[in-house]
């Protein structure tokens, strides 16, 4: 993700401004990076919220997981269904400030529906 750092963040929102560095760095709790640390090969680091049997990195989360549709549509302007890196990198580095907060606001809404989808009991 070093490709979509832009350390020009304008957000005075100590959360979301958290949230989306936290992104950018892959400090977060996506299958791609929770993995490292429990020894998971990086290709069964699987996206356990939809069925499309992706290895879920910062990619899947953002442009593509079908869990997350509603939210994109909510919060990503320029969301486009289909989706490439060419096209998400506009999006991660853009340096206006209400751009920058929808950003946030995806992020931190979808991982909150990721924590909750799965923390529920089987």
């Amino acid at each position: 993700m070093g490709v979509f750092f832009n350390s020009n963040l304008l957000l005075k929102n100590d959360k979301l401004r958290k949230q989306l560095t936290r992104f950018r760095l892959s400090a977060h709790k996506l299958a791609i990076g929770a993995g490292r640390f429990q020894n998971i090969d990086g290709e069964q680091r699987l996206c356990t919220i939809c069925n499309q049997h992706q290895i879920e990195t910062e990619f899947h989360f953002l442009p593509i997981c079908p869990k997350y549709i509603e939210l994109r549509k909510l919060f990503i302007i320029n969301y486009t269904s289909v989706p490439t890196l060419t096209r998400l990198n506009p999006i991660m580095s853009n340096r206006n400030a209400k751009s920058q907060l929808n950003l946030a606001k995806f992020i931190d809404k979808a991982m909150h529906v990721r924590k909750t989808i799965i923390d529920l009991p089987n």
